[in-house]
């Protein structure tokens, strides 16, 4: 990240793994403090990165083929095709699973956000840019935590008016919410809060 403001960097996509999810919030608040002093917006860390199938934009570090041991190529994360569909996802998991399903069913992506941790970067700003993305459609997000619960709300409104957002929450039980933040450090709140929000 030092090394990111010397050379007058605008944007950075950290895919490493390493931070608040594993109780390191102070590497991360690190990270966060160096950015908004040279005002680099971040997307993760923790993340996938995007994907955007009109741009060609693929930042997704996880190959579209691979080598078995036989010497066959087989298709490992396939890129699904262009779509109207937005795919914003805090869980890298369920990022793949996604793209697997949608390739599968042949159902094109517009755009593909994985936020991870979500230092900078998160949902709310995600959404608010899909409002104005001509060609998304609809909006399937996958949500561990959200930690700006008004500003979602606010957002989600203004976007369903011309957009349905597809919301899925993990969380749900004592367990689910201990794995969320051993996940990406989410605090996933409270389910019933999460019912009343997204219905």
């Amino acid at each position: 990240m030092k090394e990111a403001t010397i050379k007058g960097v605008k944007a950075a996509v950290i895919i490493s793994g390493g931070f608040s999810e594993i109780g390191k919030n102070e590497l991360e608040e690190e990270v966060k403090t160096i950015a908004k002093r040279a005002g680099i917006r971040v997307l993760g860390p923790n993340c996938l990165g995007v994907y955007d199938s009109q741009t060609g934009v693929d930042m997704l570090f996880l190959p579209e083929t691979k080598v078995l041991t036989t010497g066959d190529e087989v298709v490992a994360t396939p890129r699904p095709m262009l779509g109207h569909i937005a795919v914003v996802t805090q869980s890298g998991a369920f990022g793949v699973s996604a793209l697997d399903y949608l390739s599968g069913r042949q159902l094109g992506v517009s755009k593909f956000v994985s936020f991870g941790n979500k230092c900078d970067v998160g949902e709310s700003e995600m959404l608010r840019y899909l409002l104005h993305d001509e060609k998304t459609r609809v909006i399937l997000m996958y949500v561990e935590g959200i930690d700006a619960g008004k500003e979602f709300m606010d957002v989600a409104k203004e976007v369903t008016k011309k957009k349905p957002i597809v919301a899925l929450k993990t969380g749900k039980t004592d367990a689910g919410a201990r794995a969320a933040i051993s996940h990406t450090g989410a605090i996933a709140g409270s389910v019933n809060m999460y019912y009343s929000a997204f219905v």
